[in-house]
């Protein structure tokens, strides 16, 4: 929920739509997590906030280090 153009910590700013159910969201500190909810990604935008509540599961996303090419 927005409060004067402020996100409050139970707020996830959507990045990219992955289908009706599944989105990539960045949190309050800038991470990334996959979010899980029923139509969570159904008639929404990049850039529009979700609730917390509207989430079921959520998976952090860390970047891959050290990987190695072939």
């Amino acid at each position: 929920m927005k409060r004067n153009g402020e996100m409050t910590g139970m707020d996830r700013e959507i990045v990219q739509i992955i289908s009706h159910n599944a989105v990539i969201v960045k949190g309050s500190s800038n991470v990334h997590f996959v979010a899980f909810g029923k139509g969570i990604g159904f008639k929404k935008k990049e850039g529009m906030m979700i609730q917390q509540s509207d989430i079921i599961q959520e998976y952090m996303m860390q970047p891959v280090t050290g990987s190695k090419s072939m």
